[in-house]
């Protein structure tokens, strides 16, 4: 709507335009800012009707002032708003937010209410309870013609949202999360102290009863395998190996007991259908020795190769400017001379051996002038040297930073040349999975430039050989 009204100012179809307040054109001061003298510029009239004013575009340090203000109101707004929330859940135990699936929101009382979908939730729960875990669930509730409350398809997230909602036992939970925005504006969240939350139970009438959910809660603390906090941590490969059969990102655990990494079989699962992806896991060292393999006999020489390069074009570089930097200086002298000779021609007249002097002297200039554009100075190229080198000194040195034990540096110092690596189990011999490597597009360029040197050369041995 702004940007709309912005372009008929500037087409001058808005002569005139009415605002509440100043802080109604942009949540920003420096937004408004800008605002108002685009406006200025373009000649219109702004009426501020809060202040009952025509707003001075000359009182800037008023206007700067009126915004503050109003930014200080906002943020003042959304502070009595949130002490509004806490207070209607903390007092009464009313419901923030949309309702879950299995409940209705009452207008009236701010309460939930249990709809006809309620026997959902009840399902959930029973099946989690009779030897299902979360896919099966959701893969059974898909065949039961089930939606979610957005009317999508139930996945081992949602069903994992649903057994740990405290709703479902009649308690209202506000401020598990802390909310803000980063610098890009973009929301985001972490957990908030467990002492922060505001927890009022038996808000509303419960689906669950407490017992059941305690069950499901001591079932899905024993069925975690890893412990949460590994899930958080990256490893040597975190987003490197992707499933060859359905592109997912391979994941890893690490086994608190003897404090190894290991690979996960792929997890996706359709849960129309039930059916889990074929591709299972492989030993971790498979893996390693192929990218050892891979990076000293495909990517190494390429790296060789092209120190050599520049090294011999650094040299080749330096004389190059070098001969610039003469030519610049000469270029210089003779403008100098111009100048001499112009002042000359003021003083004395024109005569025609100075004539012929400055057309001397001017063809001179331009000599200097073309062999300055003969020179070609490929400075594209040569950056991508010094980046292609300067990207893999890791090959240089020993042990390969690749390798490293701290995980981070190793996942880290792979994604420098290796974009991905696409893994395929292969049934008929698990020791030989199928492994693709993409390398980045610094090192495909290197690669492809690297092969077309290889070429040159054997053409040039072969000419030289016929001669």
């Amino acid at each position: 709507m702004l940007n709309e009204v912005r372009d008929r100012v500037k087409a001058k179809e808005i002569r005139c335009l009415l605002v509440y307040r100043l802080d109604r054109l942009s949540r920003k001061v420096t937004n408004t800012e800008r605002l108002l003298k685009e406006f200025q510029f373009h000649d219109l009239i702004l009426i501020e009707a809060h202040n009952g004013r025509v707003v001075d575009y000359s009182d800037h340090i008023g206007n700067k002032l009126t915004a503050v203000m109003n930014d200080l109101y906002l943020e003042q707004s959304k502070q009595v708003l949130n002490a509004g929330k806490i207070k209607s859940v903390s007092l009464y135990g009313n419901h923030l937010g949309e309702a879950p699936l299995g409940y209705t929101y009452d207008r009236v009382s701010k309460k939930l209410v249990p709809n006809e979908d309620k026997h959902i939730i009840e399902e959930i729960y029973d099946l989690y309870l009779h030897d299902m875990n979360l896919f099966d669930v959701a893969v059974e509730m898909n065949k039961r013609g089930y939606k979610t409350r957005d009317g999508n398809i139930f996945t081992h997230k949602t069903i994992m949202d649903t057994l740990t909602n405290e709703k479902y036992i009649g308690t209202q939970i506000y401020g598990k999360r802390k909310w803000f925005k980063d610098e890009n504006g973009k929301k985001v969240s972490k957990p908030a102290p467990e002492s922060e939350w505001i927890i009022y139970p038996n808000a509303h009438e419960p689906i669950i009863i407490p017992e059941t959910f305690q069950k499901v809660a001591d079932k899905l603390k024993d069925n975690r395998i890893v412990d949460v906090n590994s899930r958080k941590r990256t490893y040597g490969l975190t987003n490197v190996i992707k499933c060859g059969i359905c592109v997912r990102n391979i994941t890893f655990y690490k086994d608190s007991n003897n404090g190894k990494t290991y690979m996960k079989p792929c997890a996706n699962i359709d849960f129309t259908t039930g059916k889990r992806c074929p591709n299972g896991a492989v030993a971790l060292s498979i893996i390693d020795d192929f990218i050892h393999d891979k990076l000293l006999n495909e990517v190494k020489p390429v790296i060789a190769y092209y120190n050599i390069v520049q090294a011999s074009e650094l040299k080749m570089m330096d004389t190059t400017t070098a001969k610039i930097k003469d030519l610049n200086d000469e270029k210089k002298e003779i403008n100098k001379q111009l100048d001499n000779l112009l002042d000359l021609q003021l003083a004395r007249g024109v005569d025609q051996r100075l004539i012929d002097q400055e057309n001397k002297l001017k063809y001179s200039l331009q000599k200097v002038e073309e062999q300055l554009a003969s020179i070609d100075v490929d400075t594209d190229r040569n950056g991508f040297m010094e980046k292609l080198v300067e990207l893999h000194k890791d090959f240089l040195n020993q042990p390969y930073n690749w390798q490293s034990e701290d995980c981070e540096v190793k996942n880290m110092t792979i994604k420098k040349y290796i974009d991905k690596i696409v893994y395929t189990r292969e049934i008929s011999n698990l020791n030989k999975p199928k492994l693709e490597i993409h390398y980045t597009d610094e090192v495909k360029q290197g690669m492809e430039l690297f092969k077309q040197a290889q070429e040159n050369s054997k053409a040039s041995t072969k000419i030289y050989t016929f001669g």
